[in-house]
C-alpha cells in the first residue's frame, strides 16, 4: 500500500541518515529502494540499489536490484546508464543464474530503452525477442512474465509502451491481411492507451512525442491491412475492437 511505502520510506530513510553502516544496514538499503520505486521517487530509488549492489558480491542476488537500476535510470531520464544495465542483467541471467524471468525482463527493458534512445532498428530486434520469449496468449491478451503479479509500473500506464512495441513486430509477422488488421487493431489500441494516460497528466514524459509517432505509424498500418482484407475479401465488417482495460 501507498502510505506503507511512504512510512517505510520515511522510518529506513530516516535511520539510514543517521547511520548509514549499522548492522542491517545493507538489506534495509534495498527495502528502501523498492520503497522508493512505488513512490516515484527514482533518485533516490537509484541511490538505495547502487549502495546494496556496491556490498553485495553474490550473483544471485543482484540480479534485481540491477534490473531495478535500470528501470530507476530509465525513469530518470538517463537512458544510457538504463540500456547498459539491462545488458548487464541480460548477460548475468545467462551466464551465472542460467536464465531467468528477470533476464527476460531485462530484454523488455531494453528493447523500450533503446526505442525511447531513437535506436528504433535495435528497439524493434529486441522486441521481437522479448515477444517469443514471452508470447502473448491468443485467449487472454496477456503475457504470463509481464503480466505477472510481481512486475509492477511506474507509473501503471508505462506497461501499455512495453506491449505495444511486441504487439508491434506481432503485427508485422502477421499472416493474411485479415490477420494483419486484427494484430494492428491491437496495436494502434495500446499505443492510445499509452498516450491517452500520459497526455492526461500535468508534465508528460519529453519522449511521448516517440509514443505518438507509433500511434500515427500503426493507424496507417492498421488501414493499409484493412484494405488489403477486403480486397481479398476476407472480412465484410470491420475488425473488432480490444478492450485492454
Amino acid at each position: 500500500q501507498e502510505d506503507r511505502n511512504e512510512d517505510a520510506e520515511f522510518v529506513i530513510g530516516t535511520a539510514l541518515a543517521a547511520n548509514p553502516n549499522a548492522e542491517g544496514a545493507h538489506s534495509a538499503w534495498l527495502t528502501y529502494a523498492f520503497a522508493c520505486s512505488k513512490l516515484d521517487r527514482p533518485d533516490d530509488e537509484r541511490r538505495g540499489y547502487e549502495t546494496f549492489l556496491a556490498n553485495e558480491p553474490n550473483a544471485d542476488k543482484r540480479a534485481v536490484p540491477l534490473l531495478n537500476l535500470a528501470e530507476a535510470n530509465m525513469r530518470s531520464h538517463r537512458l544510457t546508464e538504463a540500456i547498459e544495465g539491462y545488458r548487464d542483467v541480460e548477460a548475468l541471467s545467462a551466464a551465472v543464474l542460467g536464465g531467468t524471468e528477470t533476464g527476460v525482463l531485462a530484454v523488455w527493458g531494453l528493447a523500450v530503452a533503446l526505442d525511447r534512445q531513437g535506436d528504433t532498428r535495435g528497439a524493434a530486434e529486441q522486441a521481437r525477442i522479448v515477444s517469443r520469449m514471452d508470447p502473448e496468449s491468443p485467449l487472454r491478451l496477456k503475457r504470463p512474465i509481464i503480466d505477472s503479479d510481481s512486475v509492477y509500473f511506474v507509473p501503471s500506464y508505462e506497461k501499455f509502451w512495453y506491449l505495444a512495441l511486441a504487439a508491434t513486430e506481432d503485427a508485422k509477422q502477421a499472416g493474411t491481411a485479415e490477420e494483419s488488421a486484427r494484430e494492428w487493431t491491437h496495436t494502434v489500441a495500446l499505443w492510445r492507451a499509452y498516450v491517452e494516460k500520459a497526455q492526461a497528466i500535468q508534465h508528460p514524459e519529453a519522449w511521448n512525442s516517440v509514443a505518438i509517432r507509433h500511434l500515427a505509424a500503426a493507424g496507417k498500418a492498421l488501414k493499409a491491412a484493412e484494405i488489403r482484407a477486403k480486397a481479398e475479401g476476407k472480412t465484410k465488417k470491420p475488425v473488432p475492437s480490444f478492450n485492454i482495460f
